[in-house]
């Protein structure tokens, strides 16, 4: 059998290379088009087609993993062609099982499957009339984009069309650039491309805008409206070289509150860990008042959409200002009254996983500890984040 990369001898391992390469792109292209906004991506239904998705990623991985020499002599093309295998199967390795996925209620420590969570179950059951659903996300972890579309298009079925829906966003500021721009791309006289140069996405933000498209995309489409919650660069900038005493009781500033130590306590261990005794202490601290503002600022305009629009809004942070609720949560419960419902949290957490033990089937997420109440209100489980390039 004579190789498909050579030609007798006139091409060389190089060329032959290039040409897998290009194969590989144009089979990965037209596998990932419907893959990667298909269902099972968006972790729908326990009966996604995992292996379309592991050969498509798997193909688009490829050409990051060493490529073995090309044979220069035909008898050994069957040697390349098992070690093309080993090599996809590795990449293939490398891609999410969209099954390990778990809802945890503290409250009632009790898992649910997310889509019976999210569809007839506990979740969207007890979500009050008016109410604000914080959602603690790894910034740039794939699964937990693709939880919270999930989640929003549960909002958006469970929400008549006569109450107010809207997705709250850490990643925009609260400004008049930055909400003209989201108003502009809700009504569809802008693009993606255009919203993210309008808002100086790479200097605000930084992760890549695609990481969100699918949750930006579908409240265009339907009818939800965007909300920038985020404290103005500049200021956050400021607070962490001078701190932010120079803000507090200014009338453009929301009121500032330093005085919870668990708070403080618990962003020294997330964010400096045991090197928090070798920094110098007022470094230190401004890095804590900068958090804090910006926690603030997010709490006060969910607070604000809530008062003045009313209806529900999911918003989407950062997991350090969701987890034991001091970030933001507790946060906004101050700024309203009793008519309001406290604030729903829900942490993405990324877990390894287990097979059950038993006659059960199927993977279990290993936890050293279980989450408590105090953690959020509910936890979904995903897969660790892998290490490779992610589709969008």
């Amino acid at each position: 059998m004579v190789s498909p990369w050579r030609r007798g001898t006139q091409i060389s391992s190089r060329a032959g290379h290039g040409m897998f390469f290009l194969f590989a792109m144009i089979v990965t292209v037209s596998w990932l088009i419907p893959v990667t906004f298909s269902e099972p991506f968006r972790v729908r239904s326990p009966d996604s087609s995992r292996r379309q998705l592991s050969v498509a990623l798997g193909l688009a991985t490829f050409p990051l993993i060493q490529l073995p020499e090309v044979p220069q002599a035909a008898s050994d093309s069957e040697l390349l062609f098992n070690s093309i295998e080993d090599k996809l199967t590795e990449a293939a390795a490398m891609t999410y099982n969209t099954e390990n996925r778990l809802m945890y209620n503290t409250a009632k420590r009790a898992p649910h499957d997310p889509f019976r969570a999210l569809t007839c179950g506990d979740f969207i059951r007890s979500l009050p009339d008016k109410c604000v659903v914080c959602v603690g996300e790894e910034h740039d972890h794939p699964l937990h984009h693709a939880a919270e579309l999930q989640l929003l298009e549960s909002l958006r079925a469970a929400t008549p069309r006569s109450k107010p829906l809207a997705l709250g966003l850490e990643m925009f500021v609260q400004c008049d650039e930055h909400r003209r721009a989201l108003d502009d791309f809700a009504l569809g006289k802008i693009s993606l491309d255009v919203l993210q140069q309008r808002t100086n996405w790479s200097e605000t933000w930084g992760y890549p805008i695609l990481y969100y498209a699918e949750l930006l995309n579908y409240a265009r489409d339907h009818d939800i409206q965007l909300v920038p919650l985020n404290c103005p660069l500049r200021l956050s900038t400021f607070a962490k070289i001078l701190g932010v005493q120079g803000f507090i009781g200014q009338p453009s500033m929301p009121y500032i509150d330093l005085s919870n130590r668990e708070h403080r306590s618990f962003f020294m261990e997330e964010f400096f860990g045991n090197s928090v005794n070798k920094l110098p202490a007022d470094l230190v601290q401004r890095q804590y008042e900068a958090q804090t503002m910006r926690e603030e600022f997010m709490a006060a305009g969910a607070a604000a959409h809530l008062k003045t629009v009313g209806g529900r809004l999911m918003m989407i942070s950062g997991r350090s200002h969701v987890s034991r609720r001091h970030g933001i949560p507790d946060r906004i419960i101050r700024r309203l009254d009793k008519s309001f419902s406290p604030p729903i949290t829900l942490l993405l957490q990324s877990v390894d996983w287990c097979e059950r033990h038993g006659s059960l089937s199927g993977q279990i997420p290993v936890c050293k500890k279980l989450p408590e109440t105090r953690d959020a209100d509910w936890v979904w489980f995903t897969e660790r984040k892998k290490g490779f390039p992610t589709p969008f």
